[in-house]
């Protein structure tokens, strides 16, 4: 949802927002990375930016259930909810986690290098055609 649509320019009417709010992000989570979850918070007044560590990504919100439900529960009872969740159910994590952060490295940099290949594809097609259109102007076979 675009808070901002049909209501002014977004960090405005963030600014304006005078409810308390609580922010979660995920600091694997690639959908929704982290960093747009503390720009969201940093321009609300009243915003609180907690930070779930996991390995699981966008889908943590799903397996944290534990850790968001705490967060969640002592926001509403007004208790201060600001930082990062629980350091003992992330070190149980361990390796996981390390595996996890190294899988999440490697989908980016294959995602970069699609991108990549892509752009060069085109770029090859575009050369190929060219070279068919001489070539057929000519009346050379390619």
């Amino acid at each position: 949802h675009d808070v901002s649509r049909g209501r002014g320019e977004y960090a405005d009417v963030l600014r304006s927002l005078p409810h308390r709010a609580l922010v979660v992000g995920i600091d694997s989570d690639v959908l929704y990375p982290l960093e747009l979850q503390a720009e969201v918070a940093s321009h609300m007044p009243n915003a609180r930016l907690h930070t779930i560590r996991s390995p699981h990504g966008h889908d943590a919100f799903l397996i944290e259930i534990e850790d968001l439900n705490t967060v969640v529960a002592n926001f509403l009872k007004g208790e201060d909810v600001v930082g990062e969740g629980s350091d003992d159910l992330y070190q149980r994590k361990g390796s996981v986690e390390s595996l996890a952060h190294r899988v999440w490295e490697l989908e980016r940099q294959l995602a970069a290098a699609l991108e990549v290949a892509d752009a060069e594809r085109a770029t090859a097609t575009g050369l190929r055609e060219q070279l068919q259109s001489v070539g057929g102007e000519s009346g050379a076979e390619m």
